[in-house]
């Protein structure tokens, strides 16, 4: 007896496509996840070591904790934006008629009336 493989029905709320916006949110999910834990952990490390170095401990130690978690929580930010479709570098506010759109978007050409 063989078995077939069910083919996907595009009708079904859970078809290829959605499972594949699903999987590639957790992705992105999942590397801001680490991008937070090794930003933190790598600053702290950095910290440890200078207050080694320097016999100040403990305190170089927590100021990289907290300078690698608000790091990561920066990083986090810019993959939030980039997800959403809008970019973390504008220079500014995004909003129709501000300064900062202005500079953010690519000069027009204008094209000579023949």
């Amino acid at each position: 007896m063989a078995f077939e493989r069910e083919r996907p029905d595009p009708s079904r709320p859970w078809n290829r496509g959605e499972r594949g916006a699903a999987w590639s949110g957790l992705d992105q999910a999942n590397i801001m996840g680490v991008e937070l834990i090794a930003a933190t952990l790598t600053w702290a490390g950095i910290g440890f070591l200078l207050d080694r170095w320097l016999g100040t401990t403990p305190w170089l130690l927590v100021v990289g904790a907290l300078a690698g978690n608000a790091a990561g929580i920066y990083l986090i930010w810019l993959r939030s934006n980039r997800m959403e479709g809008g970019s973390a570098y504008t220079g500014g506010s995004t909003y129709a008629g501000s300064a900062g759109s202005a500079l953010a978007q690519p000069a027009r050409e204008e094209l000579p009336d023949e």
